[in-house]
């Protein structure tokens, strides 16, 4: 179903005559998905059947189009062309049960995010592996969660690493370089003092853990000393005011 607020917008507003078309026919004939074969010569069949346009006329109607409608993606996969509404899940409302797979590749590496693309209770149906979500991140993130993983299962090695963790950890360790401004390379330095560290090398076993104690990661053992003296000194007064 069109939804009748594309009359207001302003984008479509100003398409050619010829544009609003395409654009209509597209969004007519999309898949579940938002996504339809965008090859010239289907558009022609399913927008200009009965005009003499040629299929040179239509790839610039639609080339147009994808110019002026931001939600309206053209992209290849394997030499064949396709297009994408990528903001298809919020303008259609769909019942889940009658929802049907995609025939349609998916546009994977592109401007829109998986989420984006898809109803966000079919992402599973329509074969997106977590592994092709998690290729949008950023792989200098990912290599430093994979560090932090190796590092802290040498000192714990029974230590269980749930999956579920994957999305706090990426986003702890995000938060360490754009919030806390530590650098790519310096994180590696303090993964390798961690990994010989044998006393904050058992203490930190989380990418939040990790963070909170970035600063205390120093090969001098006379910190590491002051540190156990300290908190050895705060655990006797709790204890004597425990007891008192």
């Amino acid at each position: 179903m069109i939804d009748p607020l594309i009359w207001q917008d302003v984008s479509f507003g100003k398409l050619k005559h010829k544009n609003q078309i395409l654009f209509i026919a597209c969004f007519s004939n999309a898949d579940d998905y938002g996504r339809l074969l965008g090859e010239p010569a289907y558009l022609k069949s399913i927008a200009f059947l009965y005009k003499d346009y040629t299929n040179e006329d239509v790839k610039e109607i639609r080339d147009e189009t994808a110019k002026e409608m931001k939600n309206f993606k053209v992209y290849s996969v394997d030499g064949c062309e396709y297009i994408q509404f990528l903001k298809w899940g919020d303008v259609q409302k769909q019942q889940k049960d009658r929802i049907q797979d995609s025939k349609i590749p998916l546009l994977s590496k592109r401007l829109a995010s998986a989420k984006q693309m898809l109803p966000q209770d079919k992402i599973s149906k329509d074969k997106i592996s977590k592994d092709k979500i998690r290729e949008e991140k950023n792989k200098d993130i990912l290599s430093i969660m994979s560090k932090l993983k190796e590092v802290i299962l040498i000192h714990k090695p029974k230590v269980l690493i749930r999956d579920s963790w994957y999305d706090k950890w990426y986003n702890d360790i995000r938060l360490m370089i754009k919030h806390d401004g530590r650098t790519i390379q310096d994180i590696y330095i303090k993964l390798d003092i961690l990994k010989g560290h044998s006393f904050w090398g058992k203490q930190i076993l989380s990418a939040d853990n990790f963070r909170k104690h970035y600063d205390r990661l120093e090969p001098d053992k006379k910190k590491e000393s002051d540190y156990l003296k300290r908190e050895k000194t705060i655990g006797s007064e709790y204890k004597f005011k425990g007891k008192s």
